[in-house]
């Protein structure tokens, strides 16, 4: 294992933190509470770690009602404008992946439902794997669709979370995340 987080506390790879830009970050119960309280703003929560080849996984979870409550996994986050997204909307049981290149969203795989996808509020244990140009997608061990990208340059990876249409907020907690380097 070349990382591992259980969110026990606050360290300088996950601070807590308030930023203007509408999310809250902490330590709650052993767990990190991602807040995002603007709609349709994002917010990803990086490992210092840089990766092409990898497994991470993460177990998450989300909190209150409502019909978007999107989570999930980034990686090979190279800057700002460049990434993958695993996004998991655990009220409907849909999953997607989506690249960002030079800033412009791509859909790679649609919103699709899979039953491996706990719905509700319960915990759901999300992992990636992507070796060179093949992605895997698994949620709670059972995987969820293999993709071949255009790119397996090396990034940053971490968690996901997104605000497309909830008034008061998405609030998702993340307990842990674990990375392996594949060779």
């Amino acid at each position: 294992m070349l990382y591992q987080n259980g969110f026990d506390r606050p360290t300088n790879d996950f601070p807590a933190r308030t930023n203007g830009q509408g999310t809250v970050t902490e330590f709650v119960g052993g767990e990190y509470r991602l807040q995002v309280t603007r709609m349709n703003v994002y917010h990803d929560s990086l490992t210092p770690l840089s990766l092409s080849d990898f497994h991470i996984e993460v177990q998450a979870r989300y909190e209150g009602a409502g019909s978007e409550k999107p989570y999930g996994l980034v990686f090979r986050n190279e800057d700002s404008d460049n990434d993958y997204k695993f996004v998991v909307n655990a009220v409907t049981g849909k999953y997607r992946l989506e690249q960002r290149k030079n800033g412009i969203y791509s859909t790679l795989v649609g919103w699709t439902f899979d039953s491996s996808i706990i719905r509700g509020p319960n915990p759901n244990i999300l992992t990636v794997v992507a070796k060179g140009q093949l992605v895997s997608l698994y949620a709670n061990g059972v995987l969820l669709n293999q993709v071949t990208v255009n790119t397996s340059a090396a990034g940053r990876i971490g968690m996901h979370t997104r605000n497309v249409s909830e008034p008061d907020g998405v609030i998702v907690y993340y307990d842990n995340l674990r990375v392996f380097e594949l060779r």
